[in-house]
């Protein structure tokens, strides 16, 4: 590890050392004058000579270089044993985990814990606390943001304490008496979690969803402080529709009506649609939809033209429900059911995936609607790519 070993007389070791080093030659191998070891250190303390820097790197049981500054008298704890070493003048580096025990006294073979420093006492020593060292016991904890740092100070807060994907609640600190605070690496399942750790904001995350065991692209909306909404965006076209358009007795000509909105007639394209925590789409709201004439709920077709003799023109009124893309689709047992006056089913069709449901549905104002709730699960063969979500990460709780 060390290509030069330089030996100093003892008399030029107290020289720059300034003050009572004497020491017996064996006791002190491998110091290496006008080098110093290039890694930080994880304690600077202030020391009367190289002897007495070396005796405070030994009393830690991190401690396995020292650079002492024959100038200021600076003694550098370092605790990194890779062989990285630069040219100062006034520097003297020495390989401290070589060195006898003798120079301890009290503290001579302790093993106190790589956190703490050994201090002599009436009845021998203790280990006294100074910092944290370490990475917590717990379950997603984010190992590189806890070893990025040897030591760490008391009342230090770590950065991205959680892997990506999870947060903790609160701060994890360094406490005074030198462990780590409590800390539980929380999954991110609702909007409102994504908003602990950074500012609000709308857009598509991936959440781990209780409900399918497993991790779900949603798109979070917030509208206010207290409000958080959770949709699923969809890439492709989604309708529903009851035409504008009627007709006269058994001709098949469409006629547009003269006020649409008394039979809630009108097109609806939705960009996004809600999802409920427990996997139940919610069929009616605005958001997120762009609509003609009178909104309409998704999943639902009627129309005022096929009267009460559907099969003379057929009906008009249109829903289009295609989840691919989404990592969703419709649980297989949904049904629709008639309403309005007249209502008629003409044609539900099913992709053979299970993805795309289309339906054809009219009266004399009726259609079709679906028959309960619209049930989602999850689809783990179409998933979406992974950029085109956000998987949260935590720096550190904002409150």
């Amino acid at each position: 590890m060390l290509l030069i070993v330089v030996m100093f007389a003892v008399n030029s070791l107290v020289a720059f050392g300034g003050g009572n080093q004497c020491f017996q030659q064996d006791d002190l191998p491998n110091m290496f004058k006008n080098l110093e070891f290039i890694h930080p250190p994880f304690k600077s303390v202030t020391s009367l000579g190289p002897i007495d820097c070396a005796r405070q790197c030994k009393l830690h049981t991190l401690c396995y270089f020292v650079n002492f500054n024959i100038e200021t008298l600076n003694c550098s704890l370092i605790s990194d044993t890779g062989d990285y070493r630069r040219l100062n003048p006034v520097s003297v580096m020495i390989y401290v985990k070589s060195w006898n025990e003798n120079i301890l006294r009290t503290c001579k073979n302790h093993q106190c814990p790589n956190n703490t420093v050994c201090k002599e006492n009436n009845s021998g020593f203790d280990c006294q606390p100074i910092g944290c060292t370490g990475i917590p016991q717990v379950p997603n904890i984010n190992v590189t943001s806890f070893t990025s740092k040897v030591l760490w100070d008391f009342n230090e807060v770590v950065e991205y304490a959680c892997i990506r994907g999870r947060f903790a609640a609160t701060n994890v600190t360094c406490t005074s008496n030198g462990f780590w605070s409590n800390v539980d690496c929380i999954q991110y399942t609702k909007c409102s979690n994504t908003r602990i750790c950074s500012e609000m904001q709308s857009k598509d995350f991936w959440l781990y969803l209780s409900t399918f065991n497993s991790r779900r692209k949603v798109f979070c909306s917030f509208t206010g402080i207290s409000n958080a909404a959770m949709y699923i965006s969809l890439p492709e076209y989604n309708t529903a529709s009851t035409p504008i358009y009627t007709r006269n007795g058994t001709s098949c000509e469409l006629i547009e009506a003269t006020d649409p909105s008394t039979f809630s007639m009108g097109y609806t394209d939705f960009k996004k649609i809600r999802n409920i925590i427990s996997g139940k789409i919610k069929t009616t709201g605005r958001m997120y939809a762009n609509s003609s004439f009178s909104l309409q709920d998704y999943g639902r077709a009627g129309d005022c033209y096929a009267g009460n003799d559907s099969d003379v023109c057929g009906v008009i009124g249109h829903f289009i429900i295609d989840l691919r893309g989404t990592g969703f689709k419709i649980n297989s047992t949904a049904k629709w059911k008639t309403w309005g006056t007249d209502g008629v089913i003409q044609n539900i069709t099913w992709s053979d995936d299970g993805r795309v449901i289309e339906g054809f549905c009219g009266g004399n104002c009726g259609g079709c609607e679906p028959d309960g709730e619209l049930v989602l699960e999850a689809d783990y063969t179409d998933q979406p790519a992974n950029d085109s979500a956000e998987l949260p990460i935590c720096k550190f709780p904002l409150r």
